[in-house]
Parts: C-alpha cells; sequence; structure tokens
C-alpha cells in the first residue's frame, strides 16, 4: 500500500512537471511566433522599400531614354532639310565619275 502510494505521488509529480513544461513550450512558442511574425515584417518593409527603389530607377532611366529619342528626332527632324541636300550632292558627284580625260586607263591592247 504504501509503495502504491509513494508511486502515485511520483506519477503526480510527474504530471506536474509535464504541465509545466507544456507551459513553458507554450509560453516559448508564444514567443517564437511573434518574434517570426515581427522578422517576416521587417523582411517584408524591406523588400517593399527595395521594390519601391527599383521602380524609381526604372522610372528615371526610362524617362532618361524618352528624353533621348525626342532630342535625336529634333535632331533628325532639324537635318533632315540639310540631308536631302546633301544626298542631291552626292549623286551629282557619282555622275560626274568616270568623266575625265581618259589617260590612265588602259583599253588593254
Amino acid at each position: 500500500m504504501e509503495r502504491e502510494r509513494k508511486r502515485e505521488k511520483k506519477r503526480e509529480r510527474e504530471r506536474e512537471r509535464e504541465r509545466e513544461r507544456g507551459k513553458e513550450k507554450g509560453n516559448r512558442n508564444e514567443m517564437e511566433l511573434e518574434n517570426e511574425k515581427s522578422l517576416k515584417k521587417e523582411n517584408a518593409e524591406r523588400w517593399f522599400i527595395i521594390i519601391e527603389k527599383g521602380i524609381y530607377c526604372t522610372q528615371q532611366k526610362y524617362r532618361g531614354i524618352q528624353k533621348q529619342q525626342q532630342e535625336e528626332e529634333e535632331v533628325t527632324d532639324n537635318d533632315g532639310g540639310n540631308n536631302s541636300n546633301n544626298s542631291e550632292n552626292e549623286g551629282q558627284e557619282s555622275g560626274n565619275e568616270g568623266q575625265g580625260s581618259g589617260k590612265g586607263r588602259g583599253s588593254g591592247e
């Protein structure tokens, strides 16, 4: 009988210890979850900032490209009249080629 009582008390102590351990684990799990949530939130904020900066940089590059294209169009529009004159001059020059005294060209004889 006494042995049974001792065994029963021992079992009760073990159960209490397990309950306490479970409570500690529960507290630890809650703290771990809170830490994970805060880390996830920080990571999300960091990624948001990184993405936001990337979008801003992309917009700036795109605007730069647009400006460059507009400037190139303006230059080609301004040079458009000059280009037609130049091409006419080139045509006249090419028409003059082959005319000359004929010296230096062998007839192969």
